[in-house]
């Protein structure tokens, strides 16, 4: 007796059953004035049952799945991140997420290919042991500028043979992002202890 190999040994899970619906859904659905294939409360529980999850990268710091998601172009572009290891996502994917104003939620309402969260725990993982290697070095009083979020102070992870950075929210833990940067910017990023530019 053959088997069709085809055929799956185990039903798909729940998770995949409701993404493939929300997938036809999105396909047969037509877009809004905005673009919009999905409503917000549609993407952001979809986001929500995705990256649920978060890694302690120290006992001050980590990195929420949510927001490994919103950064994945930073850290596959700055951790060395092999795409090809992961199917449904791609480089361009990545660049349009990173380039779509309010982030996630609104990347996925215009039907972006949400990161697989199995690339989201690699890039994690990939932090977590950068922030923990010998010549890792912290600086616990940094400012960075975002463009949304205005002046944070945060607590710096940085590499000096590596031109890595990863940078968290000193109140709050939370990852702002984490990257490799130009030996110029690099360089004045740790001598400054200042990242991005003020608005002001």
């Amino acid at each position: 007796y053959l088997q069709n190999p085809q055929c799956r040994s185990n039903p798909p899970s729940r998770f995949e059953r409701e993404t493939l619906h929300t997938m036809k859904q999105m396909c047969a659905a037509s877009a809004d004035e905005n673009g919009f294939v999905m409503k917000y409360d549609e993407a952001y529980n979809l986001i929500k049952e995705t990256y649920g999850g978060s890694m302690q990268i120290t006992e001050d710091c980590k990195i929420t799945d949510w927001q490994g998601a919103k950064k994945a172009y930073h850290f596959q572009k700055g951790f060395g991140i092999d795409l090809g290891k992961y199917q449904n996502i791609s480089k361009e994917d990545l660049v349009t997420l990173q380039n779509t104003d309010g982030g996630l939620i609104p990347y996925v309402q215009k039907g972006g290919k949400l990161p697989p969260i199995e690339l989201i725990k690699d890039c994690q993982q990939k932090i977590y042991d950068f922030c923990h290697l010998e010549n890792t070095e912290i600086n616990r009083n940094v400012t960075h500028y975002g463009k949304n979020t205005g002046e944070t102070t945060c607590i710096m992870f940085f590499n000096r043979e590596t031109r890595q950075i990863a940078l968290f929210n000193k109140t709050s833990g939370d990852l702002i992002t984490a990257e490799k940067f130009r030996q110029n910017y690099f360089n004045k990023c740790i001598d400054s202890g200042q990242v991005g530019k003020p608005t002001n």
